[in-house]
């Protein structure tokens, strides 16, 4: 899988209420989300070279989300939100915030519900039982700022992913 799959990213942000009543604000266009191929970058730092940009199975990438508050007023409930593209693996314990009071949530439906630790029905000897699904099942990962952001301030959040072998 060549590097478009860096390209295929999508990435929600979401502003809450001001603090007064006042006309609704434009949408803030603040976010930035960079990609950086992990595994490459290592090799290139024990003097390995690639000869293509390529993505290679077993690559790690990690995405960082940047959101700065360009709104002129504090917001909150900020919602940093990104897919785990198709054919990468969410890497379990990566993500990670700038912020404090940043909750990490996950999705393995495609962004139909979130969880702190999404879970799964499964039929087992004949018993319907709850497990939670394994980390590189996970198809997308969001952050909710519970806290108020100033003007000007910056979040950033960051996972990692694997491209998984074919």
């Amino acid at each position: 899988m060549k590097s478009s799959v860096l390209t295929k990213l999508l990435v929600v942000l979401t502003l809450a209420a001001p603090v007064r009543a006042q006309a609704p604000a434009k949408p803030a266009s603040a976010l930035a989300v960079t990609a950086e191929n992990r595994t490459a970058m290592a090799a290139a730092a024990q003097g390995a070279k690639r000869t293509d940009a390529a993505v290679h199975a077993g690559d790690v990438l990690r995405y960082k989300l940047t959101f700065t508050n360009i709104a002129g007023r504090p917001v909150r409930q900020v919602a940093l939100q990104n897919p785990v593209a198709s054919g990468l693996q969410f890497v379990a314990g990566s993500a990670s915030s700038s912020r404090q009071d940043a909750r990490a949530e996950y999705s393995a439906d495609h962004g139909a519900t979130w969880s702190a630790k999404p879970m799964e029905t499964v039929t087992i000897d004949g018993k319907r039982v709850e497990r939670a699904v394994a980390p590189e099942r996970y198809t997308g990962v969001r952050w909710i700022v519970d806290g108020w952001v100033s003007p000007g301030a910056t979040v950033t959040a960051q996972f990692e992913a694997r491209l998984a072998s074919r």
